[in-house]
């Protein structure tokens, strides 16, 4: 009776890893693996001001590439004019600009 608990909570704990690490992002661009529930917060937390590990994932995945943040999976594109947007449309403070960020005010 004890070792169908343990076989049935491996399941389900295997059933939410696949999920949460694989079938979330499968159609979003490669990015950093996740840790489970997490995500890559345990890497921005742990890079301060963060920009530092954005920049070198943008170094490895290319200009638009994906990560979690506590779980949830989001695709990043480095570069707004991938997106079709000018240098003017995004100019005012803290908006992420090509290839940095811009700061509050400027």
């Amino acid at each position: 009776m004890l070792a169908l608990l343990f076989i049935t909570l491996g399941l389900l704990i295997g059933l939410f890893l696949y999920y949460d690490l694989y079938q979330k992002r499968r159609k979003l661009p490669p990015g950093p693996t996740p840790w489970p529930i997490m995500g890559n917060t345990i890497s921005t937390l742990s890079n301060p001001p963060g920009e530092k590990v954005f920049l070198k994932w943008k170094e490895h995945y290319g200009p638009v590439y994906s990560e979690s943040i506590v779980s949830i999976a989001m695709a990043h594109c480095v570069y707004f004019s991938l997106l079709g947007i000018h240098h003017t449309d995004h100019h005012r403070g803290g908006v992420q600009q090509d290839g940095g960020v811009v700061p509050e005010g400027r």
